[in-house]
């Protein structure tokens, strides 16, 4: 009698702890679906932000909005109390100074 219900009782506690198991895989299943859908849900924002702040679609929009690369060199606009840029003795490009032979070296079109 006593080993009928060690018996019975050692086959309770298996079907008891394979339920916990069972349990804490689903959990875990579920646990990893979301895991893959934040992934996947990151990678498409990362690639709307590197697309968003791409070169080309930034100039597609100001071009949109009306906006055009100026004929001339920037002007250097003296604001008071802020110091003023080092003049070069030398003579080397400065981007004040020779804009069209700075914007051509970096590959851009001088307009």
């Amino acid at each position: 009698m006593f080993i009928a219900l060690a018996a019975v009782f050692v086959l309770v506690t298996a079907v008891v702890f394979h339920v916990f198991l069972a349990q804490g895989q689903l959990q875990l299943d579920r646990i990893d679906n979301e895991i893959d859908a934040a992934r996947q849900q990151y990678e498409q924002n990362r690639f709307a932000v590197a697309t968003a702040g791409s070169p080309q679609r930034i100039i597609e929009e100001a071009q949109r909005l009306g906006l055009v690369i100026p004929a001339e060199a920037p002007t250097y606009i003296p604001v008071p109390g802020a110091k003023a840029p080092d003049a070069d003795p030398a003579g080397s490009v400065s981007t004040l100074g020779d804009w069209k032979q700075v914007k051509a070296s970096t590959g851009a079109s001088a307009p």
